[in-house]
């Protein structure tokens, strides 16, 4: 009887240690360690390329990140600054794309808040619409921006040194040429971990 409970304290001790060995595998939303100063630096640099696309164009975002748009973009259409527009795609593959660039936190500050009529926010022409992901014409031309540095400042916090242009004003030169002048701006951001990715999870900008 005496060897039966020897036995039994050692089951349970076994099933604990092994129970505490999974629980360290588990990844954790922000596992920054994990990532090396460049991946941090690729994750910042698509997060602006992707929304400075959304500030010229819902459709322009969508492409950027592999989404295929089935909309009417006549010139009628694309005057209509107020219409609404179904692009055929379901709001949660557009949730699943988004997600490889920025937390779920932050996707839903930005995309599952309800706009007033009068938010002039970029991410109020993207809404979801009985499951589907409607979007509306933007006027603006967009941001080019390129990331020219990232430091770390603290556990996952970041700063970014990045160039944000006109497009227009870069017709005739690369954006490149632009480094150390006025159009270089400072931005603080930190990271998160979605399926292993980097990914931003708060920015300033």
């Amino acid at each position: 009887m005496k060897k039966f409970w020897i036995l039994t304290v050692l089951c349970i001790t076994l099933v604990g240690v092994l129970v505490g060995c999974g629980g360290k595998d588990t990844i954790t939303p922000n596992q920054e360690d994990t990532f090396a100063i460049q991946e941090v630096k690729e994750a910042i640099d698509d997060y602006f390329r992707i929304f400075g696309s959304l500030k010229s164009s819902p459709y322009t975002m969508l492409e950027e990140i592999g989404l295929t748009v089935n909309v009417d973009r006549s010139y009628e259409n694309q005057n209509n600054l107020t219409k609404f527009n179904d692009t055929k795609i379901k709001f949660t593959d557009f949730k699943d794309k988004i997600l490889n660039y920025i937390s779920e936190e932050q996707f839903k500050s930005k995309f599952e808040n309800t706009y007033s009529e009068d938010d002039n926010t970029i991410y109020s022409n993207l809404k979801n619409v009985d499951g589907m992901l409607y979007v509306k014409e933007t006027s603006s031309n967009g941001l080019a921006t390129k990331v020219v540095d990232v430091s770390k400042i603290d556990d996952n916090k970041y700063t970014a040194n990045v160039i944000i242009v006109d497009p227009e004003a870069i017709v005739d030169k690369a954006i490149e040429d632009y480094i150390n002048t006025n159009n270089e701006h400072i931005y603080e951001f930190t990271i998160a971990s979605y399926n292993g990715k980097c990914v931003i999870d708060t920015c300033e900008w």
